[in-house]
């Protein structure tokens, strides 16, 4: 075994590994403090290519998209709080922030859509043609939608 991968295990190579460590970015996430340990991963920030059995590097690019946003939602939140008022006009203010990334162009995933009711509620209403595929991902991972 080569130095470095003692302890290593499977990280990110399906679906299923991204949805559970966004997951615990997320959950590990409030205000400035974005479950930064969670973005430096063993291996990684390394030559993840390399080690095919414990990364697949597209999962890696999503995870990393997804962090990304999980950020920007955090900073979202402060700004929000900041203005004491909302950014896109939403009362709610996990769909203003939805909207705001929405208008910037930004991909939402089925897994930030779904990770509250409130953001599913609005994706349904400003893009119908998901919510089959919204319904499908909350099924499959046990989100209340």
């Amino acid at each position: 075994m080569e130095s470095g991968m003692i302890g290593r295990v499977k990280l990110l190579q399906t679906e299923d590994d991204l949805i559970r460590a966004v997951a615990m970015v997320a959950n590990f996430s409030r205000g400035r403090e974005i479950g930064g340990w969670f973005i430096n991963f063993p291996g990684v920030d390394e030559d993840f290519e390399d080690f095919p059995e414990f990364f697949d590097p597209r999962i890696v690019k999503e995870f990393y998209h997804e962090v990304a946003i999980v950020a920007m939602e955090e900073w979202l939140h402060i700004l929000q709080k900041m203005t004491d008022s909302p950014l896109a006009g939403q009362v709610d203010k996990e769909a203003d922030i939805t909207e705001y990334l929405d208008n910037q162009g930004i991909y939402l995933s089925a897994d930030f859509l779904t990770r509250y009711a409130a953001r599913f509620r609005w994706c349904v209403h400003k893009h119908p043609e998901r919510i089959e595929e919204l319904r499908q991902f909350a099924q499959k991972y046990g989100r209340v939608v």
